[in-house]
């Protein structure tokens, strides 16, 4: 499947978040990709509120195919979903949170002033959680080739 339609599959995604005012962000690499620091992305990661997160996997149960999933010990995340809409793979995310080799527990829930930025596809709004929070994140999850292509594209002028 391609780039583009990947992408129409998530502006109905995003008109159905919206329609239910549903809070939410698009993470990962599908935002990495919208605003240029990547080429590809396979799948989305959908950001969202704790509040919103009944309504929002209600929207996605009725676009497709929960999918099962296996616990991960590195996550402990309030609400995490898989699903699969229109031959797309997308995860639902609310209350993220990241046990890090630190021993740490990390809060890398969506915060309000982390979606500001958006992009529109086929009319419809996509939101984009912070690229910035997302270096630290792939940091915590030990993916340092991927936070360090964030951190390299911070650095240039415009890029984010």
């Amino acid at each position: 499947m391609t780039s583009a339609e990947k992408l129409r599959v998530l502006a109905k995604i995003a008109a159905e978040l919206e329609r239910e005012k549903v809070e939410w962000a698009l993470g990962g690499s599908a935002m990495l990709y919208l605003r240029g620091i990547v080429e590809a992305f396979h799948d989305f990661d959908l950001m969202v509120f704790e509040a919103d997160a009944q309504k929002a996997a209600q929207v996605l149960d009725r676009l497709g195919m929960r999918q099962q999933s296996a616990p991960c010990a590195k996550y402990r995340t309030a609400m995490f979903r898989e699903y699969r809409i229109d031959g797309v793979d997308v995860d639902m995310i609310a209350g993220f949170a990241i046990a890090a080799e630190d021993g740490g527990l990390h809060d890398c829930s969506l915060k309000k002033e982390s979606a500001r930025e958006a992009r529109m596809l086929e009319g419809v709004r996509i939101p984009l959680d912070s690229a910035e929070a997302w270096e630290r994140y792939y940091r915590l999850m030990g993916r340092e080739a991927k936070a360090e292509t964030i951190r390299a594209a911070r650095a240039e002028d415009g890029k984010i």
